[in-house]
């Protein structure tokens, strides 16, 4: 079946460095999905946000236009989808 999505990444137990999505569109929200035992903190600089990013946490934005990252955390496993 047809997809919106162009691509599907998954990340384990990986920091994330403040970065935009290149390959996103602008105009369609990402889809970020946070699994595991893990305590981060989802980042939006340009916004000056701090999310909890704990399990189950879903989050949408706009990758292309915002950057985002996620930094070390201190306990757990992360998933990313």
């Amino acid at each position: 079946w047809p997809s919106v999505y162009t691509n599907i990444d998954i990340i384990v137990n990986q920091e994330t460095p403040s970065h935009q999505d290149v390959t996103s569109t602008p105009t369609l929200l990402d889809s970020l999905v946070s699994l595991g035992s893990h305590n981060a903190k989802f980042l939006i600089p340009d916004l000056g946000a701090e999310l909890a990013y704990s399990p189950g946490t879903m989050i949408f934005l706009s990758g292309k236009i915002l950057q985002h990252s996620v930094p070390k955390w201190e306990k757990g496993e992360r998933i990313a989808l």
